[in-house]
């Protein structure tokens, strides 16, 4: 069979289509939350209450305080390994509660 120049994949095509309906952030975030406790461990999921991803920013709940301080200090490492995770950048920054 011939590929013509105008000719794509199905995945490039259902790519595309999640970029122009901007789905492709809200897919990549339920990808990340559902990473969460392979990047942050057992102990810190555990502790965990809500996740929330807006316009960038993950927003993270927490019902310890011991927990929040240790991962405020790791936040940085926390955000580049679940972008790392994804493989593109979705989150610039973490709020801790």
């Amino acid at each position: 069979m011939i590929k013509r120049e105008s000719e794509k994949t199905l995945k490039a095509v259902i790519e595309e289509l999640l970029y122009a309906y901007g789905w492709k952030d809200h897919i990549d975030g339920v990808k990340l939350l559902e990473g969460w406790e392979k990047v942050v461990g057992r102990i810190i999921a555990k502790h965990t209450s809500d996740l929330v991803i807006r316009k960038g920013v993950l927003y993270v709940t927490l019902d310890s305080s011991v927990i929040r301080s240790e991962l405020h200090q790791e936040r940085t490492k926390v955000v580049k390994d679940l972008n790392k995770k994804l493989g593109r950048v979705l989150i610039k920054e973490m709020i801790l509660f």
